[in-house]
């Protein structure tokens, strides 16, 4: 027999639920008094909704009644288990298991009630989907509504304005489909629609938009990620065959996966093509064009106006921090590697944010706010020197070549977190910026104290940051060979480079004949050919084809990510959850990319 402790938790437990359920009637039932026959429609469904779920008519109990006759859920569920079971278990097993108990056979997402709020006169929409009450904005509801009055069937473009709407609008009649959706007509709809027009909503656009993590996930935006350091990206370090990518959507699935996850891929057997880069990047999407052109060449030029054009070391950096949108890709693709040294070095710059965010918080926040600027001058003088009106010869100087002049000037922080994080109570970071060789003066005031305060403090975080960032166990370091083509992610992993040393035939000058020009560049030490590739197309590319390769086997379009996340299971994120900077259980890691 059971005891009495447990007799007394089901008691009180089943008292909460009737609980809950009059809080719902009660919420359903505050109509004004032109509602009132529909009113009474709520109520007795309702009254048949508690019956069923717990055989009796009777709206609540109290603990000092008889112990209820436990419901009998289990001929309604795939679930064995009793609430006497359940009572004993522990709370953490209550929140997995409930949604395993037996339940009244609800109907698929049905409209259930209506309300109206007198202090902000929004009118919202009571909908129960998978047996959870969901409350939508009439407003919203209007909105989406996409027949072929409303949104045109070639183009997909809306043909009406949201400001069309009416405020006053509201739900006249709600009825479920066949489907399980919510069919819906109005009253007060927008002007010159006929009062016959119906809004229709299916079942997954109802799962879809019914909480932020919902739409999140349903656009595969929370992608899985892993933080890696030497030891995980060089036993996890994708490589694909060059001529599988181009042909192959699965290839190239699994590059868009590796450039999620760990922000890094190689492909192998690139032929000897100087527009290589730009059929890989076709892929993905359109080569970004900037100043550099679609494609640049990366070689040791004399008198060079960016150091990665000499042969000097390059410190571990991102790309093209003066622009407003820095590139999402980086392409870099072998052509020659000749030179003694020049090995290429690779770090992820989001595992060193997330170890920062775990030792020293204020220093993380203060790289999440502090401005740095960066910017790129040339051809009309990149110094105050070249600037200087008080010397003759900057006026010479910066009228020349006005033409070729560049000069790109923006400030970020150096830490972005998800400008619209689902988990408030720790979002996930976005995009790193660490450029140091291209870092403008600060453009914070620094003439108080507090102003010198925060400096001083960046300095210091600037400093821990580094640390982490060019630990000898956080960088990858490899020697590219020809015919490798590496494209990693611009706001997350930096880059670098070791100093090489130059042959003759690099400082000799150009030849300007055809055929031993031709001849001269075989002989070069050491050539590389890139290009970049904004966010926008990549992530496009992303979604087309997760929804091929990830949607569940008879899902609707746009019901997988709701499901299963953007990002991966368990195997994903293997390595990373073993460790210290372990992913969290939601389907996207730790971190993520977007």
């Amino acid at each position: 027999m059971p005891s009495a402790f447990n007799i007394t938790e089901q008691l009180k437990l089943v008292h909460r639920l009737r609980q809950l359920v009059s809080r719902h009637e009660h919420l359903q039932c505050r109509f004004a008094e032109r509602d009132r026959p529909r009113r009474a429609h709520y109520a007795s469904d309702a009254r048949s909704y508690r019956k069923n779920f717990f055989g009796s008519d009777h709206a609540s109990s109290t603990p000092q009644e008889p112990a209820p006759a436990l419901p009998q859920r289990a001929t309604r569920s795939t679930s064995s288990r009793s609430l006497q079971d359940l009572v004993n278990s522990s709370s953490d097993e209550w929140r997995t298991t409930a949604s395993q108990l037996q339940r009244p056979p609800w109907p698929k997402p049905a409209f259930h009630a209506a309300s109206r709020n007198n202090t902000t006169g929004s009118r919202r929409h009571t909908i129960l989907i998978d047996g959870q009450l969901e409350s939508f904005d009439v407003l919203f509801l209007r909105d989406a509504c996409s027949c072929e009055q409303c949104v045109d069937a070639h183009s997909g473009q809306k043909l009406f304005r949201t400001a069309d709407i009416p405020s006053n609008i509201d739900v006249g009649h709600s009825s479920v489909t066949s489907q399980g959706g919510v069919r819906i007509t109005w009253t007060r709809d927008v002007p010159g629609w006929p009062t016959s027009h119906q809004t229709e909503l299916t079942p997954n656009f109802l799962r879809t938009y019914r909480d932020k993590r919902s739409r999140v996930r349903s656009r595969w935006n929370d992608v899985a990620t892993v933080l890696w350091d030497r030891g995980i990206i060089e036993t996890d370090l994708r490589r694909l065959d060059y001529g599988e990518y181009m042909t192959s959507d699965e290839r190239l699935f699994e590059a868009l996966q590796a450039l999620t996850r760990y922000g890094l891929v190689f492909l192998e057997g690139v032929p000897d093509d100087e527009r290589a880069v730009e059929k890989i990047a076709s892929r993905i999407g359109p080569l970004k064009d900037t100043f550099y052109g679609r494609m640049w060449d990366l070689r040791s030029v004399p008198n060079a106006t960016n150091v990665a054009y000499t042969n000097r070391p390059l410190s571990p950096h991102m790309d093209l921090l003066y622009f407003a949108e820095p590139p999402a890709l980086q392409l870099l693709h072998c052509l020659r590697n000749n030179a003694h040294g020049g090995e290429t070095v690779f770090a992820d710059a989001f595992r060193a944010a997330t170890q920062l965010r775990l030792d020293q918080e204020v220093l993380f926040r203060t790289l999440l706010h502090y401005p740095v600027t960066y910017h790129y001058w040339h051809g009309g003088g990149d110094s105050d020197r070249d600037r200087d009106s008080e010397n003759p010869s900057s006026s010479t100087s910066t009228s020349t070549s006005s033409a070729n002049s560049q000069h790109y000037h923006h400030a970020h922080t150096t830490i972005e977190l998800d400008p619209h994080p689902y988990q408030s109570t720790r979002p996930k970071l976005h995009a790193v910026n660490w450029s140091p060789a291209f870092q403008a003066p600060f453009e914070t005031d620094v003439h108080t104290d507090e102003a010198s305060y925060n400096l001083r403090r960046y300095h210091a975080a600037a400093q821990a940051f580094a640390r982490l960032l060019e630990a000898p166990t956080a960088l990858f370091e490899h020697r590219m060979r020809p015919g490798e083509c590496v494209l990693f992610h611009n706001r997350r992993v930096v880059h670098g480079r070791r100093a090489f040393e130059l042959d003759d035939a690099g400082e000799q000058p150009p030849l300007k004949t055809g055929e031993k020009k031709r001849e001269r560049e075989r002989e070069r030490d050491r050539w590389f050919k890139g290009g970049y590739v904004d966010s926008d197309p990549f992530w496009s590319r992303w979604r087309v084809l997760s929804e091929r390769f990830k949607r569940p086997a008879g899902a609707p379009p746009g019901a997988g990510g709701a499901g299963t996340g953007g990002g991966g299971g368990a195997a994903a994120l293997g390595v990373a959850r073993g460790g210290r900077f372990g992913g969290d259980d939601d389907g996207g890691g730790d971190e993520y990319i977007r």
